[in-house]
């Protein structure tokens, strides 16, 4: 028998979360933190999604939960479990430094605002974080290429210890 068993189980058409959560609760919470800046910068960040939309035209700028890379131990009878979150900020690609300006504007409020929130769920806290700008393309159905301005924070060490079941 094996010492770890699945916690998720489907009945129906539902599924059953069992003892851990964990990605679901940080994904909650981010998108928490994200919507609190939203309600209080509605110019400057327009929306959030738990995962990158499917398409990101509409109002701009955006925020969506991104990768949620983990890491997993198990010893005496505990399991850390060890995230790297991201952050996504995507931002409509005008003048380029008109651009600039608005995102580095969005970015470091942005960055306030998360340091605000060193707890993204109860019992854990983030560390550090990595604040890296990249370039975002959207190909569009007739193979046009769009461009967008983005920025991907990513939490560090967003840990949790749970008993193995």
């Amino acid at each position: 028998m094996p010492l770890f068993q699945p916690n998720l189980f489907q009945t129906g058409a539902s599924y059953v979360v069992g003892t851990s959560n964990f990605r679901t609760q940080i994904t909650t919470g981010l998108v928490t933190i994200l919507d609190a800046f939203v309600t209080a910068n509605p110019t400057l960040l327009r929306r959030t999604s738990r995962v990158r939309p499917p398409s990101i035209v509409g109002d701009l700028p955006i925020a969506y939960v991104d990768g949620r890379s983990e890491t997993i131990s198990h010893d005496s009878g505990i399991r850390v479990r060890t995230m790297t979150p991201a952050v996504v900020v995507v931002s409509p690609l005008a003048d380029n430094v008109e651009t600039v300006i608005r995102h580095d504007t969005l970015v470091d409020l942005l960055v306030d605002h998360f340091s605000t929130y060193p707890q993204i769920i109860n019992n854990t806290i983030w560390d550090q974080m990595t604040v890296d700008d990249e370039p975002f393309d959207v190909v569009s159905g007739d193979d046009t290429v769009r461009q967008f301005f983005a920025t991907r924070f990513r939490f560090g060490n967003v840990s949790i210890q749970e008993g193995r079941v």
